[in-house]
């Protein structure tokens, strides 16, 4: 009866060891944090993209618009260089001409700068967007670490577990057969 109590014991223990006392993952936090510091790198990386996504449309835009600015002032210029041939311009009219010819060269050269800018501001998104990307990257090492160690951890546990389940098996056969008259021997 003695060992037979005993047992009782131990399955009680047992009982109370698996479902009350539940080990936790002691870096638990750590790989929460990890993935929300994935999540919010993968967003900044997107919002980074889409900047130079933009930033690549107005180095587009800027182009087209200098591209036509040229070919309207070569249009305009081939136009006049006409009309001066023909004879068809007067002292006033070159005056005006020369005035002209001075603000579209101000035009063109404001263009380039203008596109010059976007170029730059091109440049800067890109940087940004790489170092967002490497950030990223980081941060995806990081958290799959973590979550190996945690595969590792829980691989570690649940041998642990079937080591005691069959600990607790031999000891339970075994006490079977201890208060079963010397069948112990067996």
């Amino acid at each position: 009866m003695a060992l037979h109590a005993t047992f009782l014991v131990r399955a009680l223990r047992l009982s109370y060891d698996d479902s009350v006392v539940t080990r936790r993952y002691p870096l638990e936090l750590l790989k929460r944090a990890r993935g929300a510091k994935v999540d919010v790198t993968s967003r900044a990386l997107s919002v980074a993209t889409q900047r130079v996504e933009a930033a690549e449309g107005e180095v587009v835009r800027r182009v087209q618009a200098k591209v036509e600015f040229e070919r309207e002032l070569t249009l305009a210029r081939r136009s006049e260089q006409q009309r001066l041939e023909r004879g068809e311009l007067t002292v006033a009219d070159l005056g005006r001409a020369a005035e002209w010819s001075v603000g579209a060269d101000l035009q063109k050269s404001g263009l380039a700068r203008s596109l010059d800018e976007a170029k730059g501001a091109l440049g800067l998104a890109q940087g940004d967007a790489e170092a967002k990307r490497r950030t990223l990257v980081h941060a995806e090492r990081d958290a799959k670490l973590v979550e190996k160690h945690h595969d590792r951890w829980q691989s570690a546990r649940q041998a642990e577990a079937a080591a005691k389940d069959e600990l607790y098996a031999e000891e339970s056969h075994l006490s079977r057969y201890q208060s079963g008259g010397g069948k112990a021997d067996v």
